[in-house]
């Protein structure tokens, strides 16, 4: 789904848009809130694709990782505004490693 799916589309969906067409898509629970920030490294430990952060950091500074179809240049802390229907964050690693990210608040 994800991969016929424009990200810059997704960002334009309502909430029960999005829930509705990424509903068969695995995810991740992140919790987030006002007090929790995220770096980027953390997102990419808990998705399990890097065993240490100085692995995930290889991939930042690498130019492999993409936050909602954007690059990640350096690891910086996750923003709310990044949130798809402010609920959901799309990481992806290299060419084929798609993570989708809900928020539990």
């Amino acid at each position: 789904l994800l991969f016929k799916t424009d990200i810059i589309s997704l960002k334009s969906m309502n909430t029960y848009l999005l829930d509705r067409l990424l509903q068969e898509c695995s995810r991740i629970a992140i919790p987030f809130n006002k007090y929790n920030e995220f770096l980027v490294s953390e997102l990419i430990l808990s998705s399990q694709f890097a065993k240490s952060r100085s692995e995930a950091k290889r991939l930042i500074a690498s130019r492999a990782v993409k936050i909602n179809d954007e690059y990640v240049a350096e690891d910086v802390l996750a923003k709310r505004d990044w949130l798809l229907g402010e609920k959901y964050l799309v990481l992806k690693i290299g060419k084929k490693a798609i993570y989708l990210f809900e928020v539990k608040e």
